[in-house]
């Protein structure tokens, strides 16, 4: 159970990263940072809608990192 839920939150971080930027490689760059920044700081995730913390946390990544408004 443990290793679907981790395998569906990876999917859905490399889906969200590639809304975001062009290749694979930086979607992929983002979506590792966003899961270190989760493992980091499980409460980044303390929002009860997971999907939507997990956005918000791309989303802030990428304008970090790719300069993206």
């Amino acid at each position: 159970m443990l290793a679907q839920s981790h395998s569906t939150t990876i999917s859905t971080l490399n889906s969200l990263a590639r809304r975001y930027v062009k290749s694979e490689a930086d979607a992929a760059r983002l979506a590792d940072r966003a899961l270190q920044m989760v493992s980091e700081d499980p409460s980044l995730l303390d929002d009860s809608d997971i999907d939507k913390a997990l956005f918000r946390l791309v989303h802030r990544i990428a304008r970090q990192d790719f300069e993206i408004p």
